[in-house]
């Protein structure tokens, strides 16, 4: 995670274990960057995803991210989400 130039909080690529899967832990790692989002006063977090990741991108959905765009890195399309704070 980083602030960036704009005040935002840009998270690179976060994952969970498929065994951890469903016990908890996304969200709090999801409650951890909100929290530190509003600690260093960023008006919102933003991140990328895999275009092929749907769990991901419905789990982020469910927290309120939102698809503001998409981009290509070396290999994969990923999805550019957006909460504000």
């Amino acid at each position: 995670m980083y602030k960036t130039l704009d005040g935002n909080l840009y998270v690179r690529k976060i994952a969970t274990l498929p065994k951890y899967e469903g016990k908890g832990i996304g969200k709090r790692n999801l409650s951890y960057m909100e929290q530190y989002a509003k600690d260093m006063n960023c008006p919102k977090i933003c991140l990328d995803v895999y275009e092929k990741s749907k769990g991901a991108i419905a789990f982020y959905q469910h927290f309120g991210f939102k698809t503001v765009g998409t981009k290509r890195s070396i290999r994969f399309k990923e999805i550019v989400m957006e909460k504000k704070i």
